[in-house]
């Protein structure tokens, strides 16, 4: 169905003398000479030239017309066809092409209104590119069909037919009757696009692509014919020859909004999801504001973890479909990650848990709930999604471990639950006995154990072990971890549990003895965690020279040598620990990140410090703990500028996460910029923080301004709804500057009261702070509760004795520094215990712990002070007086001292 010849308009027998102007009818023959060589602009000049000699003449504008048409230059066509209609000539041919040229150009409307204008007149070609275009943009396309109904025979009829059970989804059928049909020209375009169409949907995608790249080479600046050309090959997975296509359409800033959808979709797939959320966003800004856009932009923005972004295209795009499961779910780990819970709670409960899919979307949502802190709302996700599934056996698993997590008294119903579904499973057996333990019966969870023998020998022994373990029978866990390892010696659960009872036992050598074997299975950096602080306790043995001996015998000794990095740490030698580091890189490449950052720091090396952060976020920049350790350093510093710099880029790399915008607000208000701070605050209320955040900050500002009563009134609602320790403390702070410094106290005690974790400088803090505004005794009251919870720690005793010789308890002072040097004679305790004893009048035995004191090598000049006195005290005022001297004359500090110390 090529073009057909060029046929002479006038009679052939006039005879043309050389002399002559060309004629129309020359030129015509010209130009289908050219077209017949392929010289398409040629035959286009000798056309226009005839038009030029006789613009009247119909049929030769109509030639152009065709020919514009068959290249693919519409908008000419398109021009030429109109001034033929405008004219008065409507030939079918003539409709049905400009009819499509108006199609393919998009220009659906146009083509509708045509049809209308034409009314009656309309050329049956017309009307089905009417039906067409009504079917694009959704306009009645029934009361189209239904003019086309009994006005259609032949060919055009077929294709009618083809195209209603196209509609209806039919692929065979419809694409054998294309195949069959024999139209006018101007329709090869259309047929060859559908067919092509059926063709990929038929599986043929090959022959589908090598039709369509015929087509969109013959029609190249057809956005139409482009469009359906590189979905086919995105389909095929032919990226890069998909790009090609759509980078000059993307590039022409009077683009259609579909080559931009289609090239978001194309970077989607190949994982560049930052061009990709781009071309969505400029899709959906120049009017695409379909499900497809807001979903794919608001996937591009999810894997960016630009939360903000996400959240509001995928609210848009479960607007549009609330019952598609891939929005809800994007959207619920949306508003999960930005903690908008009751949100993300109410959606999830509407989620059908029908796939396997769906299930494992579930479980991780209700883990991260629980992770948040409100296992409430876990177990009732999960509670509600079991009310509609039953069945699901991983479901039922999850819930009874949140139950028992929290001793939640449904625990029992969801086990048995789920040990009817799989009584003999490995993980319902192993439920069922953690619910026997919660309630401490013992011998149903060890018969249930036991039932295992005859199908897992090795897992009833050891579940059996678990049970003697719970009951603190250590001999008998013992006996049946060594039946298990009989069977299975590298059973890592079994070594854990016999290093575990030995532990109990106080037999640190076979507890060290498991702790190595399981670093030799796993060769994990907490395996050996385990080991280190084994051998640490260890009295008997030196823990560095015990795993340098390790290293040195092992086969792989990288993993000894990180023991050896954190031995040097938990004894406060940090800067062997960096040389140790430095010296081993496998070793440090194994060390948490945060963990070498805090050697160096501890080490005093603090270039290193900022060359090792900078190296975390250079290796690691979509690390947000990176950046957040180097903000929290550089505020631990007062370093507000540099923590402004890091803070910047983080908010560049991570534009929609709070913590960041928040990092911003305390910069500022660390800085003093109160108004910036201010401003700021504004912002992060459109965060949708939760209201207690805000009064909060608002507090911190208040406070900073100097409106002490503003910053009560708005840290009492925070810390009313929070309940946080670090609210108490800042509202402390200002009860403390109105002159209500036993509020403050009154406020942190209760915090440390009803605080659901145990954090033992919490407990400091608030002694602290009575100690600063002279409440002594409530001091020692905190002091006794620290170490009620922690009866080793040292430090606890050591403040108890400063804190009582200050209450006037001279004699219960003493008792607690010597508590304190038992524990650890550290130069810090023996100090305390020799002031306590100079305070009592004891001074020879003063003077035998001080001088231990100063002796240790590095005395605080507070030491040698005491020191100096308790001389005084024993008549030895030479030594008094050189001590005086020594430390005099290295610092100015040591006047200030003495005096404020001999007026005790």
């Amino acid at each position: 169905m090529r073009a057909q010849t060029l046929v002479a308009l006038l009679t052939a027998g006039i005879v043309l003398t050389g002399c002559q102007e060309p004629t129309p009818e020359s030129r015509i023959q010209s130009a289908n000479e050219a077209l017949a060589s392929g010289q398409y602009d040629e035959a286009v000049i000798e056309l226009k030239n005839a038009l030029q000699a006789a613009p009247d003449n119909l049929d030769v504008r109509f030639e152009l017309a065709k020919v514009l048409y068959e290249q693919g230059d519409l908008p000419g066509a398109e021009k030429e066809l109109r001034r033929v209609i405008n004219a008065g000539r409507t030939d079918d041919a003539i409709q049905g092409m400009l009819g499509f040229a108006l199609y393919y150009q998009a220009k659906f409307e146009d083509a509708m209104l045509l049809k209308g204008e034409l009314g009656d007149n309309a050329a049956p070609s017309l009307r089905i590119v009417d039906y067409l275009a009504a079917l694009k943009i959704d306009a009645s396309p029934e009361k189209a069909y239904a003019s086309l109904s009994g006005s259609l025979d032949g060919d055009e009829k077929q294709l009618l037919e083809a195209l209603q059970q196209i509609k209806a989804s039919e692929v065979e059928k419809p694409l054998q009757m294309l195949n069959s049909l024999n139209l006018a020209d101007y329709y090869d375009v259309f047929i060859n696009q559908t067919r092509a169409q059926l063709m990929a949907r038929s599986g043929s995608l090959d022959e589908a692509i090598e039709l369509m790249s015929s087509i969109a080479k013959t029609w190249p600046s057809v956005g139409l014919l482009a469009i359906n050309y590189v979905e086919m090959l995105i389909a095929d997975e032919r990226f890069d020859d998909a790009e090609k296509v759509l980078t000059p359409w993307v590039s022409n800033d009077s683009r259609s909004p579909w080559f931009d959808l289609l090239m978001a979709d194309l970077k989607a797939r190949e994982g560049d999801f930052e061009a990709a959320l781009i071309h969505a966003e400029r899709a959906v800004q120049l009017g695409i504001e379909t499900f497809n856009s807001y979903l794919l932009a608001g996937v591009a923005a999810v894997e960016q973890e630009k939360w903000e972004a996400a959240y509001s295209y995928l609210n848009k795009a479960h607007a549009q479909q609330p019952e598609n499961r891939t929005a809800s779910r994007l959207l619920a780990r949306t508003q999960l990650q930005l903690g908008y819970f009751e949100e993300a709670t109410e959606l999830l409960e509407r989620v059908e848990a029908k796939t396997t899919e769906d299930i494992n979307f579930l479980l991780s949502a209700s883990a991260y709930l629980d992770a948040s802190g409100r296992p409430s709302e876990a177990k009732e996700l999960l509670s509600s999604t079991l009310q509609e599934t039953p069945q699901s056996q991983a479901l039922l698993a999850q819930l009874s471990i949140l139950q028992l997590a929290t001793d939640d008294n449904k625990a029992s119903e969801s086990v048995a639950a789920l040990s009817e579904f799989s009584p003999n499973s490995l993980g319902a057996v192993y439920l069922k006995i953690q619910n026997f333990l919660k309630q401490n019966k013992f011998e149903e969870a060890k018969a249930e154990a036991q039932r295992l023998a005859s199908e897992d020998e090795v897992n009833s022994l050891l579940l059996q072990a678990v049970v003697e373990f719970y009951k603190g029978s250590n001999e008998q866990t013992l006996a049946l971890t060594k039946q298990v390892f009989e069977l299975d010696p590298a059973n890592v659960a079994a070594l854990r549990l016999a290093m575990q009872s030995e532990y109990r036992q106080a037999d640190l050598f076979k507890a060290a003895d498991y702790a190595e074997k399981i670093v030799d299975i796993t060769e994990s950096p907490r395996a050996i965690d385990n080991l280190v602080y084994l051998l640490d306790e260890n009295s008997d043995l030196d823990s560095v020279s015990t795993l340098k001996t390790l290293a040195s015998k092992k086969d792989n000794p990288t993993i000894y040598r990180l023991g050896v990095i954190k031995s040097y740490g938990i004894a406060g030698k940090y800067k062997e620990a960096v040389r140790v580091a430095d010296e081993y890189p496998d070793a440090r490449k194994i060390l948490a990140r945060v963990a070498w950052v805090n050697l160096l720091y501890s080490s005093g090396y603090i270039e290193r410090v900022e060359e090792a952060l900078s190296e975390w976020v250079r290796e690691e920049p979509t690390n947000k703990d990176a950046f957040l350790a180097s903000i929290n350093y550089y505020f631990l510093r007062n370093e507000s500028q540099k923590a402004m710099g890091v803070i910047r880029d983080a908010e560049a790399t991570f534009p929609s996460e709070p913590q960041f915008k928040i990092a911003h607000f305390e910069a500022l208000l660390r800085d003093g910029k109160l108004e910036q701070a201010k401003s700021k605050l504004n912002a992060l209320q459109n965060l949708r923080l939760p209201e207690w955040h805000l009064s909060y900050y608002r507090g911190q500002l208040a406070l900073m301004n100097g409106s002490l009563k503003q910053a009560d009134e708005e840290l009492s609602k925070a810390y009313a709804t929070s309940g946080r320790f670090g609210v108490a403390l800042v509202l402390a702070k200002v009860k403390s500057a109105k002159k209500e410094a036993i509020e403050g106290f009154n406020l942190l005690n209760e915090s440390l009261e009803n605080s659901d974790t145990d954090v033992e400088k919490r407990y400091h803090i608030v002694a602290e702070y009575a100690l600063a505004h002279g409440y002594f005794q409530n001091a020692v009251s905190v002091y006794d509760a620290l170490i009620e919870k922690w009866p080793g720690s040292a430090v606890a005793f050591n403040n108890r004795a400063n804190a009582m010789l200050l209450s006037g308890d001279v004699d219960g002072a003493k008792a607690s520094a010597e508590k304190a040097v038992n524990i650890e004679p550290n130069a810090s305790h023996l100090d305390t215990l020799g002031w306590v004893l100079f305070k009592s009048e004891q001074y020879e035995a003063a003077v035998e712990k001080l001088e231990k004191a100063v002796a240790m090598g590095t005395p605080s000049e507070e030491a040698a002070a005491h020191l100096a006195l308790a001389y005084q005290a024993v008549g030895q005022n030479g030594k008094a007086k050189a001590l005086r001297q020594k430390h005099d004359s290295k610092t100015g500090r040591y006047d200030t001292l003495w005096s404020q110390v001999s007026n005790r």
